[in-house]
């Protein structure tokens, strides 16, 4: 690992970091009310209701698709610049960083998705609740299959 590619790693998840913290107070904020939302949902169609609950799972899969990613990412160069350069202090700042990223995830994840996943499965039935679960991965998985597709038909 060359001196350019350790700090372009340190800049890349310095700015992962300042983005993933502002993105966890806008989700922070956008569900403050979500609680609330689902149960006044309760009183109207059983179809509205469900809908929301499917975009509101797609959104904690996918958050949680492109944290794990993040994390991964980081961790892998981590281990890399420790492998190729293992008295460099820059490795444990890249750690560091990889500790916030982690540390922003379960910020999120169990106070926003997690406790709001462990509410709809009481107000869903368990068939509705898994068979929503269920089409979201099935919708996420197809959709990862078309762009595999179409990036082997684009890189050609």
């Amino acid at each position: 690992m060359s001196e350019v590619d350790v700090d372009m790693w340190l800049d890349w998840f310095r700015a992962k970091v300042k983005v993933r913290s502002q993105e966890r107070d806008i989700l922070t904020k956008i569900h403050e009310s979500t609680h609330s939302k689902f149960e006044q949902l309760l009183e109207g169609p059983r179809e509205t209701l469900l809908e929301n609950v499917r975009e509101f799972l797609r959104e904690r899969i996918r958050y949680q698709l492109a944290m794990d990613n993040d994390l991964r990412l980081c961790r892998n160069e981590t281990k890399n610049c420790r492998l190729k350069n293992p008295n460099d202090t820059r490795c444990k700042d890249l750690s560091d960083l990889c500790v916030e990223l982690h540390k922003i995830s379960t910020q999120v994840l169990p106070w926003i998705y997690w406790r709001e996943e462990e509410f709809l499965k009481t107000i869903l039935t368990p068939d509705e609740y898994e068979g929503l679960r269920k089409d979201v991965i099935n919708d996420l998985l197809l959709y990862s299959k078309i762009g595999d597709r179409e990036a082997m038909t684009f890189w050609g």
